[in-house]
């Protein structure tokens, strides 16, 4: 079986070298200079580049593939031309090869409201910012496009160079300090979607996120703790939240994450 990853980057590097251990595996990535390394690890490269123009690069031969995993994520800017993210999404899709039997999509929890409450893949959703109703488009685009789906809404992420006790280091009233976290650790994120790669789950969306969701406050405060960085002062304060549930995707797989309460992570 071929898996195409579009988008070798922080979560579709380390899932390409995974992968590549079972499967004949293409990557793409937007630099140069990361073609060789793509190469010496076993994995196909793909120069490809994406905009509201067209698709660049052999993109005929890298979606000669049974499995697209999409690992795009809108840039900045589209946030503010919310139709940008759609026709460069758009592009990809009206060039799918009929071989191609399933498409995994990596989405964000950001497309839930704060409800105040717990979230579940059966939420209606009506995002409020930018980046989170180009996803929620994408998504749709996805779920249309003839093929058997799945998609990944991936919570907060953490891992290597996304160390979360920087983030707040020596701020001050941060608001919101009761709110929950809801977080996810790569080694999970490249797992699950290992697990779902295998997998002849088709058609549903699963939240990734771990169970614990500790409040802002302990959690950023022992973070930031942890490497010995002055502490961040939180407001006392409970406003909009949600809680993301991941009971499907623990039934669903079987999965039993990683890192459930980040106590042996490494950054």
């Amino acid at each position: 079986m071929t898996v195409s990853i579009l988008g070798c980057g922080w979560l579709g590097f380390p899932l390409a070298i995974e992968l590549s251990k079972d499967y004949e595996v293409k990557g793409s990535t937007t630099s140069p200079n990361k073609l060789s390394r793509l190469q010496s690890l076993g994995i196909d490269p793909y120069l490809i580049s994406l905009d509201t123009n067209g698709t660049r690069g052999d993109v005929d031969s890298f979606l000669d593939t049974d499995v697209l995993y999409i690992n795009i994520p809108p840039r900045r800017e589209e946030t503010e031309l919310i139709h940008a993210y759609k026709i460069r999404f758009q592009n990809v899709l009206s060039n799918l090869n009929e071989r191609t039997k399933r498409i995994i999509f990596i989405s964000s929890t950001s497309v839930y409201n704060n409800v105040g409450g717990v979230v579940t893949e059966s939420e209606r959703n009506t995002p409020e910012s930018k980046s989170a109703k180009v996803l929620l488009e994408a998504e749709e685009l996805v779920k249309e496009s003839g093929v058997d789906w799945i998609i990944l809404r991936m919570a907060g992420l953490i891992g290597p160079n996304r160390d979360p006790g920087k983030w707040f280091a020596g701020k001050t009233n941060i608001p919101n300090g009761l709110a929950p976290i809801n977080l996810v650790h790569l080694d999970d994120c490249v797992e699950i979607s290992k697990l779902v790669v295998k997998s002849k789950i088709g058609n549903e969306t699963f939240n990734v996120c771990v169970d614990n969701h500790p409040s802002r406050k302990d959690f950023y405060s022992a973070q930031t703790k942890r490497l010995g960085l002055q502490l961040p002062v939180f407001k006392e304060e409970l406003n909009g939240f949600k809680e993301v549930s991941n009971d499907k995707l623990k039934k669903s797989l079987g999965y039993e994450f990683i890192h459930s309460d980040f106590s042996s992570c490494t950054f």
